[in-house]
């Protein structure tokens, strides 16, 4: 399928068409078990962690429903582990440049 304006035969992008405002149920339970696998890992923590942890674990879901290839992809949970560490890894590497 050709994009509006573009050359006859030309290949349309089709990444991300798995994603639709149905997801919210799934994106849910991804931020729950981020959540969680968060609690798990850190002991004893600051109030201001507690109090930052809610947004950090919605922005990292916000990153692993962005990038991922397939539905299966992103509520995989045993693949989470690994795709939180490339987000943070993406998220922390432009401020280092700064």
């Amino acid at each position: 399928r050709a994009a509006a304006g573009a050359a006859p035969g030309a290949a349309v992008a089709t990444w991300r068409t798995w994603q639709t405002d149905a997801d919210k149920k799934h994106r849910m339970g991804v931020i729950k078990q981020i959540h969680e696998l968060f609690q798990k890992r850190k002991g004893s923590v600051t109030e201001e962690w507690k109090a930052k942890l809610p947004d950090f674990v919605r922005r990292l879901e916000e990153a692993l429903y962005r990038t991922a290839r397939s539905k299966e992809e992103y509520v995989d949970p045993a693949t989470l582990e690994a795709r939180l560490q490339n987000v943070a890894r993406r998220m922390v590497r432009p401020h280092r440049a700064a």
